[in-house]
């Protein structure tokens, strides 16, 4: 056999052992996230929802820069062995990268809803990306399409205690190394 067939062989033998690997074997693989980490298994998802938006709609002016800018109205789910949650509200698709919103941590996990214009009883607020310890409403640049913002919830198996000056990126990957479920909730906004 020829140097050329002989590589040709061996690359068809690699590829029909690498889909036996995948084939299934009783277990579903773990996907990734957009931040990289195996996502829970399925029985450990968190489900977000709103009385005012459902996922993948757009978002009433009423809670974005445009009008009164007040927080969404959300409700989510408890998976086992939580004892605090987590929320990040973020905009992927900001100009200049990831824009973050709001961080929320060490929210007891006796919360599990925010009311409209609140804030999660007992959670701790930290460093949003305008560099402020609150909540930053929805407020795309005019012309920069439709955004996508994102009100992740994560259960965490323990308190995380960050300061409230921890960078959103910081506080972001030390929520994400300690999450044991997440889930999120995803609504539309453009100017």
């Amino acid at each position: 056999m020829s140097v050329p067939r002989v590589r040709l062989v061996t690359a068809a033998v690699v590829m029909l052992i690498a889909a036996a690997g995948c084939a299934d074997s009783g277990s579903t693989p773990s996907r990734a996230t957009t931040s990289g980490a195996a996502e829970p298994p399925a029985t450990h998802q968190i489900r977000v929802t709103s009385s005012a938006v459902a996922d993948g709609a757009r978002l009433a002016d009423e809670y974005t820069c445009v009008n009164a800018g007040q927080t969404l109205p959300l409700s989510w789910t408890t998976p086992p062995e939580t004892a605090r949650f987590a929320l990040i509200v973020d905009d992927p698709d900001a100009p200049g990268g990831l824009f973050t919103h709001w961080v929320v941590i060490d929210i007891p996990a006796t919360t599990t809803d925010i009311p409209e214009g609140g804030a999660p009883d007992g959670g701790t607020v930290l460093r949003n990306s305008t560099d402020r310890i609150a909540y930053y409403a929805p407020c795309p640049p005019p012309g920069t399409g439709v955004h996508h913002y994102r009100f992740t919830v994560y259960a965490l198996s323990h308190r995380v205690s960050l300061p409230p000056e921890t960078p959103p990126d910081r506080a972001r990957i030390t929520i994400e190394q300690n999450a044991i479920a997440q889930g999120a909730l995803t609504a539309t906004y453009g100017r």
